[in-house]
């Protein structure tokens, strides 16, 4: 017979696993940098410029430097989430960024990230796009 301890034990643990399963896990690589601009919508170095929600936030980038997709000079909204254990992003306005797009979204899983941490890859992609 199950006690209401019991029930309440297999109820938490129940909980726990689902909490658990929640936390961001990135599986897999990246891939090389012509497997990117194979699969990305949109990459491009951008300065963030604004955005709005909670949870799941829309930023506006004003486009810098563009390998694919939004020409320079434009803004581009990018979805994604700002929780940690939802794979989110925060985009700091004092900072440009190296951002990769799929389908108008990006997470942490994704590659680039503050543009002076991946300046040997925005050389690559330059080199890769001329």
């Amino acid at each position: 017979m199950l006690t209401r301890a019991g029930a309440a034990f297999i109820l938490l643990q129940g909980m726990h696993s689902a909490i658990a399963m929640a936390v961001c896990a990135c599986e897999g690589g990246t891939g090389s940098l012509e497997d990117r601009l194979d699969t990305y919508d949109e990459i491009f170095v951008g300065k963030p410029r604004g955005g709005c929600g909670c949870g799941t936030r829309t930023t506006t980038f004003e486009v810098l430097e563009s390998f694919k997709g939004t020409p320079v000079g434009e803004e581009v909204d990018v979805t994604h989430q700002i929780d940690e254990d939802s794979c989110g992003v925060t985009f700091y306005a004092s900072d440009d960024y190296l951002v990769y797009v799929l389908d108008g979204q990006t997470d942490r899983c994704d590659p680039g990230g503050p543009a002076t941490e991946n300046s040997r890859e925005v050389a690559d992609l330059r080199e890769l796009t001329q």
